[in-house]
Order: structure tokens, then sequence, then C-alpha cells
């Protein structure tokens, strides 16, 4: 890493000739990283100015006009206080300012500088997100969101929009969030500091027992190259249509299915755990779609969903069973049945019969759709906004 950086300039006790050398070579060098950051003729003229051959033997400071020393009346010696020196090349040299590395783009006119420079601000402002996280998982706190977007502003940066990767291929993996998952009506939260949610309430009025109260757990971003070709729903048919944009490639669409973990915290099934399972699909969205401050959009819809225990263990399935299952759950009240059938009528939304083992499912046969802006992206972490404002960043898990 030492030797990608710039070389300095020879220190005071140096040669002249020697001090004015490595002046060159680090104007040279900065020119080469940034135009703005090289030396300009009146910083290099009091390095420049010639010395006295007693002086260049001694390689005295004072051989440089410009050098003036502060002294110690008592002692005779030059004043200096840690790097402190008066008159160094004819102005005052104080201790560097710590320089934010967000300040400064490192590319400019899309010139690349070496890799392991133009990464260190996108590396600065991960880890300043990350230690955010640490400290709150609310994903609309304050500092999470302003430090999310130093990173999508660094990451825009780097890239100047010239990214020719689709999103949706580079995303392919299990991404587990580090913010915590927003669903409506949360009723608090448990010892462990996870939030507690009504079944009814995280499902939309879909899954029974809709009072149950569950406590989520864990939350995660499976994208895959789907088993079979999807079909492309209308909705994104016809937003390609009105954008005047090319047709869906089918063969670029991938499952985006997101996996909500949950433990039942309620007396009817306390320790009970199982999953909340929403099926979709993504396709990069076309370039420009996105939003000002992202680098990219994936178009995403959902096609169902289930809900189901994750243990094998027989105790546990007969208590799922006993609590989810078709003989066990009453018939749905009228309110519920109607909005149930309005859900049928505007968005296809068809309901299985539960299960007797407790397994409860739906389809949508007329998914409406989304989108993502993906703020921030590489091989181990994402930063991603939704249509309705969320922010989510996930880390792989495989």
């Amino acid at each position: 890493m030492a030797s990608l950086l710039p070389p300095t300039l020879a220190p005071a006790t140096a040669p002249p000739a020697e001090r004015q050398h490595s002046a060159l070579v680090l104007e040279e060098r900065l020119r080469a990283i940034d135009e703005g950051a090289a030396l300009d003729d009146r910083g290099l003229a009091p390095i420049q100015e010639a010395s006295t051959p007693s002086n260049s033997e001694t390689g005295s400071s004072r051989s440089l006009p410009s050098h003036q020393e502060d002294t110690n009346q008592s002692e005779g010696l030059p004043e200096r206080e840690g790097s402190l020196c008066r008159g160094c090349f004819g102005r005052e040299k104080p201790e560097p300012p710590a320089v934010d590395a967000h300040d400064r783009p490192l590319r400019r006119d899309r010139r690349e500088i070496p890799d392991d420079l133009a990464s260190l601000p996108i590396r600065e402002a991960k880890e300043r997100l990350l230690e955010a996280l640490r400290e709150d998982d609310e994903p609309r706190s304050a500092g999470v969101v302003q430090r999310a977007s130093t990173l999508a502003r660094e990451a825009l940066k780097d890239s100047q929009g010239d990214s020719k990767t689709d999103p949706a291929k580079q995303a392919c993996g299990r991404w587990r969030a580090l913010t915590r998952a927003e669903f409506p009506g949360a009723v608090g939260k448990n010892e462990r500091g996870e939030y507690e949610y009504a079944l009814g309430r995280m499902s939309f009025g879909l899954f029974d027992p809709a009072d149950v109260v569950v406590a989520v757990e864990d939350c995660a971003n499976v994208i895959e190259v789907p088993r079979t070709r999807p079909v492309v729903p209308k909705a994104l048919v016809d937003a390609r249509i009105r954008a005047r944009k090319p047709p869906v490639d089918a063969s670029a669409i991938r499952s985006y299915d997101v996996e909500t973990r949950f433990v039942v915290s309620d007396r009817r099934g306390a320790g009970l755990r199982g999953r909340l399972l929403t099926k979709g699909f993504c396709v990069a969205a076309p370039r420009g779609a996105q939003a000002p401050d992202a680098g990219s959009r994936l178009d995403v819809w959902f096609v169902g969903g289930t809900v189901e225990p994750i243990s094998d263990d027989p105790d546990q399935l007969q208590r799922w069973e006993a609590l989810f299952g078709a003989s066990a759950l009453p018939p749905p009240p009228l309110l519920k049945r109607a909005t149930r059938w309005l859900l049928k009528v505007a968005l296809g939304i068809e309901l299985a019969p539960p299960t007797v083992q407790g397994l409860q499912a739906y389809a949508v046969a007329k998914p409406m759709l989304g989108f993502v802006d993906v703020l921030y992206a590489d091989d181990g972490l994402r930063v991603t906004r939704g249509n309705r404002g969320s922010l989510v960043v996930t880390q792989r898990v495989r």
C-alpha cells in the first residue's frame, strides 16, 4: 500500500538539490492522480531557489532564504512544538488537518487511479455504515440513512455511471438483512430485542391465526436463477411499452424471495419456529430508470407466499399442526372473507386451503410491479431502497 502513495518531500535538513528533486517528483505524481492536487508554481518557487556552496555542503535548511525560524530567547534554539516549524518554504507548517476521505473523489474525467487508492473512501464509508448498524438496526434512523447515502455517493463517484454489470445477475446469492424487517403493526420487543408482530398484520391478513404474536429472528433475500423460466407479468410489459424500452429478456429474470424466520411468542405455541416466505422475481430495469443517487434499479414483482414450520422435530410439528393446521382454524369472519374477495378481484390473490399439517399458501395471478434501487453493491454487501422508501442493508452469507 505504501508504494502506491505519492512520495513525500525530502526533509528540511536534506541538500537543496535533493529537496528540489523530491518536490518535482511529488508534483508529477500528484498531477497523474489529480490535476488539482499538484503543487503550483508559487509552492515550487522557494524550493527551486539557488543555494550557496557552503550551505549545500552542510545540508542546512538555511540555504533557503525563505526559511525563517523562531528562536527561543533563553536557549537560542529553534522553537518547535510537535511538528510545527515556522518558516519552512516561506510559510508556517502546521500539523496536516484530518481530511475526510469522502470530501475528495479519486476519479476525475473518467481517469482512474490505482485500485487500492480508489477504494479507500468506499471502504471507509462501508465501515462507518456497519458501525452505525451495530449501534442501531433501525433502517430509518438518521445515522444509518446518512451513512448509507455517503456510501452511495462514493460508489457513484467511483463508477461514474459507466457500470455495465447486470444488477440481477450480480445479486445472486443469499443475503441476510442487517437492518430490521419493516412489517406493519409492531406490538413491541421481546427480551432479546427482537420486534414482535401479529401474524395477520405481517401477512396482510392472508395467514391464520391472525392474532398469534411472533418475533422476527432473521430476514434474508434469496436471489437465484429460477428452475423454470417465469412468465413476464402484464404490469412489466405495459411499463416497458409506456417507457418505449425494449421488451424484457425472460432469460435475465432471477427469483427474488424474501424469507422471514420467526418464533411464536404467545402461550398458544411459545417456542414454535417457522418461516414466512414471499416468492417473487426481479430483472434489471432499463438504464437511467434509477433514482439519481442509485447505481441501478431492479424491477420486482411477487407471485405468492407460504407460512410453514422449519423444524423436523415430531413434537414441534405436532404443536405446529395444533395451532396452524386446518382442523385448528375457525371459519374466517365475514369481514375477512370480504377483504379476501376484494384481493382476489383486484390482484388475483388466491388462497389455498390450509393443510392438516399447517402449511398455508397463496398465489398472485396479477402481480403489481415494484422496484428496488441499488444504492451500493459489491460481492459482500448490498444497500437498496424500495419503491416505498424502505432502506435495506444486506450481507452475503452464501
